[in-house]
């Protein structure tokens, strides 16, 4: 089974056993497949190499019609591993060729309203989601290998908490209810941040529970840094001493796919709970590298849209009474470092 290097290696074996030419077109369409489940367990490396092997096939079979999914495929690794120099001119391609299959078009749009986001381009992101969302075809982007809630997760800068529990409702319900944990890694944190905004600990507890105990039975790296992620933001909402490590830890797990620009944005947290604990010169020096390592990525702007000033933000925080504020306007606002402006209700 897939999470075992076993299964893996089965399917491996099943990709090379092809002799005819419909049997070698069926192939790149299989191992376009495995890239896909390959990049949601966090197996990067396998990923790679299954998407080039299928790009391989494409060309040796003339089967150019999978060539659109495997380029766009190949773009969504490319935005997990941070590759994203002339991401956007690639994807742009894959979503306005009119040679592209419709799902490999979906697929590129997804990846541009991620890009939108990590530029700050809220408005751009948003509408390209809506319109995947509102397609007939768009509930091929929400399973196995997306995240449509993505672009929400900056949404409580304006107080649309409704907003990113309302787009998270059904897939976490489908989720926890068929126990298909695996495509939890990038919708789950964002609906646990917009739980905790309105009060609902139970759920998050809940939700939490389950796809630990999912976790216990399999290794697969991507949701564990997610669980990780989910543990540190409750940390913080319930103002626990630990957050910070916590925070740290969700880094490394992602670091070890690696996800830099989820690593990043965890860095970012934990030096804001350093902050709020009271280890300023540490959070100052970690802000700084992490605001450094944030705009070689390419995320020059935050989910806001404003300019990424993370270090000299936290440097007027640091001054005479800076702490102090902060922490007393952010203490009951899970995420509110980052998006100003987002009340917990009661």
């Amino acid at each position: 089974m897939f999470g075992e290097e076993a299964g893996w290696q089965v399917a491996r074996e099943v990709m090379s056993d092809a002799r005819t030419m419909a049997e070698r077109r069926q192939i790149a369409r299989g191992l376009i497949n495995l890239g896909h489940m390959a990049i949601t367990w966090g197996l990067y490396e396998q990923a790679e190499q299954f998407l080039a092997d299928a790009v391989e096939e494409i060309h040796a079979t003339g089967y150019q019609r999978l060539l659109g999914i495997a380029r766009s495929t190949q773009a969504r690794l490319e935005w997990y591993v941070g590759a994203w120099s002339g991401l956007a001119d690639k994807v742009t391609a894959a979503a306005e060729s009119a040679a592209s299959l419709h799902e490999a078009r979906i697929e590129a749009s997804g990846i541009l309203a991620l890009l939108d986001l990590a530029e700050g381009r809220r408005g751009a992101s948003g509408r390209r989601m809506r319109d995947l969302l509102d397609e007939p075809a768009g509930a091929a982007w929400r399973m196995p290998w997306s995240s449509p809630p993505r672009p929400w997760a900056a949404r409580p800068c304006d107080g649309a908490v409704d907003e990113a529990l309302d787009v998270t409702a059904d897939l976490v319900a489908t989720i926890a209810r068929k126990g298909l944990w695996l495509w939890a890694t990038d919708v789950l944190p964002v609906r646990v941040e917009a739980l905790l905004a309105v009060g609902a600990d139970a759920e998050v507890d809940s939700l939490l529970g389950q796809f630990a105990v999912w976790l216990d039975e399999v290794d697969a790296p991507t949701p564990t840094a997610a669980l990780a992620t989910c543990r540190a933001v409750v940390a913080e909402a319930r103002r626990s001493g630990d957050a910070a490590e916590l925070f740290a830890h969700a880094a490394a797990a992602w670091a070890a796919l690696p996800r830099p620009y989820d690593e990043l944005l965890a860095l970012e947290r934990r030096g804001r709970c350093l902050i709020v604990m009271g280890r300023q010169d540490e959070a100052l020096r970690l802000l700084s590298d992490t605001e450094r390592r944030l705009r070689e990525l390419g995320a020059k702007r935050d989910p806001t849209g404003s300019p990424r000033c993370c270090a000299s933000t936290a440097r007027r925080w640091c001054a005479p009474g800076g702490v102090d504020h902060w922490a007393t306007v952010t203490s009951c606002r899970p995420g509110s470092w980052r998006w100003p402006g987002w009340p917990r209700r009661a």
